[in-house]
């Protein structure tokens, strides 16, 4: 089967934030199946809090890239993916006090 996600809770363990994808693969599951496992790890080393979301999820996507290219055992020129990432972060409004 061509079509995966992954949920991560928790990511950071802190709950604060969480992370989700939906994949629809196309030709094989190599570049899923590479996607699910690495994009995660990608995010958790690449994330800041206060950080820009969408510069984020755009250097992890080119990063992801870049290590198909290079991974021998990917089957990346037959096979791709579309993917949904969506990211929830519990955040805190603190207001001054008067």
């Amino acid at each position: 089967m061509e079509d995966k996600y992954f949920i991560h809770d928790n990511i950071f363990n802190d709950e604060n934030v969480s992370l989700y994808g939906v994949f629809d693969g196309h030709g094989g599951e190599d570049v899923v199946d590479y996607s699910i496992k690495n994009i995660p790890i990608y995010f958790q080393s690449m994330y800041k809090n206060g950080c820009d979301i969408k510069k984020l999820f755009t250097e992890i996507f080119k990063k992801l890239d870049l290590d198909l290219a290079k991974d021998n055992y990917v089957k990346s020129f037959e096979s791709g993916s579309c993917c949904c990432l969506i990211l929830i972060r519990n955040e805190s409004t603190i207001l001054p006090m008067k």
